[in-house]
């Protein structure tokens, strides 16, 4: 069965597709029985095939539902004017296509080039119309009105003063200023609602698979802390996983401010074998303390043994033991951090200190440099430790190479950039040992660009950097110019920026420098003469300043002479006529 209607789509054209469509749909869903929409298609005036028409999308974005909404943005025009027949047909679970659905529509030429059809804005009213435009505004839940459906939302909607049966009226407006047609629901209101309470989420859980009852959930926290919204974002970054690989329902609610659980809303997860077995947890750092424990993060560091923590299970070294350490029985306890800034349990071990044994009054140092800038990498550092006697050393350095004198109490070192890097010896006498480590900043330097499109420049301007990081700038006529230098002649120039950390960069610029021009011209004309669109009309030397082709100042002289036109009286008698320089004259007069 075909049914036709027509259809003058001159105002409106995408809006008006729209509603047609989802009204068409729903009736062929109210014959589907027990299937469901698998498809929908559309084609203009010639049918092509079953199968073979445009397709329409799900407004939900998935065909599976008895009735659906359908939706196409994009529907081609035919491209002349004039009536044209529109088909529309879907398909069911079963593969069997709906009867054809027709309606008449008249193309006009305003068609023919389509616009973008979207909500602009949105409006209400109670009972009475009080004009489009005047009614109390919507607003979209994702803040912007810019999609051709938009979700509306007020949360503050007035509610009439008197008790009854009211109209509410809601209606949109599109990108052409269009205010669509009107919808309408009657309400009863009754008098318990006209003091409006507040409307809040207080609380929100999820669970797995079975509903364990409304509040013996897992709870969420409110992303910003509080739960007080109406419309809340929850986060929960430790969700637990179900423990058997496969197919899951994930289930989320929430509760208001009455109390009142909303409905679960469930999706399907699909837990993978690589969820049950956990990431690796790595140690980051580690200190020990001597009896009290002085709180996490406050004791005296300790050092891994291949001078990185970067392993689940790490070898640490400690570094010199605190002092004042009182000689008798102590507790000496360790604990570590992992990457998540968690730290573990302390463990302890009890320990004699003996502070008389012979030796141990020596405390190591040395000396060197423990700044550097990223590009002194090259360079090759030195650092000595003061001896105590025949003690020996043992160095260990931390993103660097150690080159000479490992054994001795004076190395040399080659650093490599990275960071942290650190320099560590260990003195060792007859019956003592004692240990210190250097911290090596390795500081970055500083940028140094050139504003190339300002390089051509005429003499007496200046060439600025976009220079970012330096304290002092200095170009390579000698002179600290800060980030700007006015050369005279066209050139290669280099400039070196220094920061607060002493570290220097350099930078070379090509700068062509352009010189003004000038020019000489001699003219004579009867009158006046026009120079450069300036009219001249007596004799003199004249200068102008115009542009030149490089865009410099360009100086223009003129000579100019100027002469005068001159005069002369004739005195004549004729008889009947006289013809003076071709002319005829026949009556006395004053030619």
């Amino acid at each position: 069965m075909t049914a036709k209607t027509m259809i003058n789509m001159y105002n409106n054209p995408k809006i008006k597709f729209i509603g047609f469509i989802i009204f068409i749909i729903s009736s062929i869903g109210l014959q589907a029985q027990n299937h469901y929409v698998a498809e929908g298609e559309y084609f203009w005036n010639t049918d092509p095939g079953q199968g073979n028409g445009i397709g329409f999308t799900a407004t939900d974005g998935t065909f599976d539902e008895i009735v659906e909404n359908l939706i196409n943005t994009s529907v081609t025009i035919p491209t002349n004017t004039g009536n044209h027949t529109f088909n529309v047909r879907v398909r069911d679970g079963n593969n069997t296509w709906s009867s054809l659905f027709s309606v008449v529509i008249f193309v006009s030429p305003s068609l023919l080039t389509q616009r973008d059809v979207k909500v602009i804005s949105g409006e209400y009213y109670w009972d009475t119309d009080p004009g489009q435009g005047n009614g109390i505004a919507f607003l979209a839940t994702d803040g912007t009105f810019d999609e051709t459906l938009e979700n509306i939302v007020n949360s503050s909607v007035s509610i009439p003063s008197t008790t009854g049966v009211h109209s509410f009226n809601v209606r949109v407006q599109d990108a052409a200023n269009n205010w669509g047609p009107t919808f309408t629901v009657v309400v009863s209101t009754l008098s318990s609602l006209l003091t409006q309470r507040n409307i809040e989420i207080t609380s929100g859980e999820y669970y797995w698979d079975t509903d364990p009852g409304q509040g013996n959930g897992t709870p969420y926290v409110a992303f910003d802390g509080v739960f007080d919204e109406t419309l809340e974002t929850l986060t929960n970054n430790a969700v637990t996983i179900p423990s058997m690989t496969g197919v899951h329902v994930l289930y989320t609610r929430s509760r208001d401010a009455e109390n009142v659980w909303g409905p679960s809303f469930g999706v399907i997860v699909n837990v993978l074998p690589t969820l049950i077995t956990k990431r690796n947890t790595n140690v980051q750092s580690g200190e020990y303390f001597f009896d009290t424990d002085p709180g996490q993060g406050n004791g005296t560091p300790i050092f891994a043994q291949d001078g990185n923590f970067d392993g689940v299970l790490e070898a640490i070294t400690g570094g010199a033991i605190p002092s004042p350490v009182t000689s008798g029985i102590h507790a000496l306890y360790i604990r570590a951090q992992d990457v998540e800034n968690n730290w573990g349990p302390a463990f302890g071990v009890v320990v004699n200190i003996d502070t008389t044994i012979a030796g141990s009054n020596f405390s190591t140092s040395f000396a060197g440099d423990s700044v550097l800038c990223m590009n002194d990498t090259a360079n090759i550092y030195t650092y000595t430790a003061v001896s105590h006697g025949a003690n020996t050393f043992n160095w260990t350095v931390t993103n660097g190479v150690l080159l000479t004198g490992q054994a001795s109490n004076t190395v040399t070192v080659k650093w490599n950039g990275a960071q942290p890097a650190s320099i560590k010896v260990v003195e060792t006498g007859s019956s003592a040992t004692d240990s210190m480590v250097m911290n090596i900043v390795v500081n970055a330097l500083p940028t140094i660009g050139i504003n190339t499109s300002a390089t051509s420049i005429c003499s007496g301007n200046s060439v600025t950097l976009t220079a970012t990081g330096a304290n002092t700038y200095i170009w390579d006529n000698g002179v600290i110019n800060g980030t700007s230098f006015t050369p005279t002649l066209t050139g290669t120039y280099n400039v070196t920026g220094t920061d607060a950390n002493n570290c220097s960069a350099s930078n070379t610029v090509l700068v062509t420098v352009n010189q003004p021009s000038t020019g000489t011209e001699t003219r004579t004309a009867c009158g006046g003469y026009v120079w450069n669109g300036q009219t001249y009309t007596t004799t003199g030397v004249y200068t102008q300043t115009l542009t030149g082709v490089n865009g410099c100042d360009s100086v223009a002289t003129l000579n100019l002479t100027i002469n005068q036109p001159s005069t002369g009286t004739e005195t004549r008698t004729s008889c009947g006529g006289y013809v003076w320089n071709g002319q005829t004259y026949t009556t006395t007069g004053v030619y």
